[in-house]
């Protein structure tokens, strides 16, 4: 199973205020539903509140969470899974036959997943922002453990993607 990291940083590697995204960009947006639509989702409990406590349709949602009475507060939504450790939660993931999955966040959830992905779908904010949750440091590996495999450049944002190499 490929494991992909998808997420969406300004210059200065923010991805978050306030428990939420500081920008909103439509084709952003229709970008993530597009990569992850079909595809299990795996995220923290933070990121599963800031997107209102709700599973994104046509995607098994899976929520990571320290707190063992989570999943008691989520029980019975369709198409969510709660999951005390991420190795868990991918180990089942796998054994389903899922070819991939996409980890959607947040900060302490991406800097765990960083060394188990093989793919990195960044969405590259032209501008910087004020916030207080940011992506892991990785543009430093460039070169040595990320290959940029493609690029999209539009006038506010650009869509990058890269792969582990072997």
């Amino acid at each position: 199973m490929k494991i992909a990291i998808i997420a969406a940083h300004d210059e200065h590697l923010l991805i978050g205020k306030d428990g939420g995204i500081p920008w909103h960009y439509s084709d952003d947006l229709k970008h993530f539903k597009q990569r992850t639509l079909g595809h299990p989702i795996v995220m923290g409990r933070v990121t599963f509140v800031s997107i209102g406590s709700k599973p994104l349709p046509g995607r098994t949602n899976v929520v990571i969470t320290r707190n063992p009475q989570y999943s008691e507060v989520i029980s019975g939504k369709e198409n969510v899974r709660v999951y005390h450790k991420l190795e868990q939660a991918l180990e089942d993931l796998e054994k389903e036959g899922n070819g991939q999955v996409f980890i959607i966040g947040g900060a302490t959830l991406y800097q765990i997943a960083l060394d188990l992905a093989d793919y990195l779908n960044i969405t590259l904010i032209h501008h910087t922002y004020n916030g207080d949750t940011y992506f892991p440091e990785y543009r430093d590996q460039i070169g040595v453990v990320w290959e940029e495999t493609s690029r999209e450049n539009f006038r506010d944002f650009s869509f990058i993607d890269y792969r582990r190499i072997a």
